[in-house]
């Protein structure tokens, strides 16, 4: 079983990999990593999603350093990694809304971390669908305050098919947030996946992310 990487986890395999690079690097993270590392509980990931266009490094220097911290640096697409990765997404079944912001999230050494607003990153698992993707989603909506109008407007920023698949699902962010306006202060919300409807699904091939 692949070993899943909780905040402390993770942060251990950031501080080393910025501990081991040579060079300056700017990575933008996407999927379970940010709500992560800003306290989402409960919530481990085996691998590290870096969007490739957004982000600054030297790929030999960037490969060797995270080898280094123990991690197996993005497999390809045939590849099934044994242990935790950092995968680096490039365009195509995962798109990053047309005029996305981008924040800080944290530092390590030789390498800054950073990642797309909150907005946009549930535009993006919105567009994905699957039931982790609902989970963070309640947390990244709750934590960050992320209203529904930001969200609606980041899906317009997505491409074709990630669009309409985006659109279709915004009654998950319906359900997800008028769940968590009814629960009380002091109790925890039910799961998102359990209250949710099902999901619209694109019919191809899903990248890596989680």
């Amino acid at each position: 079983m692949r070993a899943r990487l909780g905040r402390d986890g993770l942060e251990r395999a950031f501080a080393a990999i910025g501990a081991a690079l040579e060079r300056p690097t700017t990575l933008l993270v996407v999927g379970s990593v940010p709500g992560i590392l800003s306290g989402q509980p409960e919530r481990g990931t085996g691998d590290v999603d870096v969007w490739m266009a957004a982000s600054r490094y030297d790929r030999a220097d960037l490969g060797r350093a995270v080898r280094a911290a123990g991690l197996e640096f993005d497999p390809g697409e045939w590849d099934e990694p044994r242990g935790a990765y950092l995968q680096l997404v490039r365009p195509g079944v995962a798109a990053l809304p047309r005029g996305a912001r981008d924040e800080p999230l944290a530092r390590y050494g030789n390498l800054e971390l950073r990642a797309p607003d909150p907005a946009s990153l549930v535009a993006m698992k919105l567009a994905r669908g699957e039931p982790q993707d609902l989970d963070d989603i309640a947390y990244l909506t709750s934590a960050r305050e992320v209203k529904r109008a930001a969200v609606a407007e980041a899906v317009k920023g997505l491409p074709g098919d990630l669009r309409e698949t985006a659109r279709e699902n915004m009654v998950l962010l319906d359900v997800i947030q008028g769940q968590a306006a009814r629960a009380p202060r002091a109790e925890a919300a039910p799961s998102a996946v359990a209250a949710a409807p099902a999901p619209a699904h694109m019919e191809r091939e899903r990248p890596r992310l989680h």
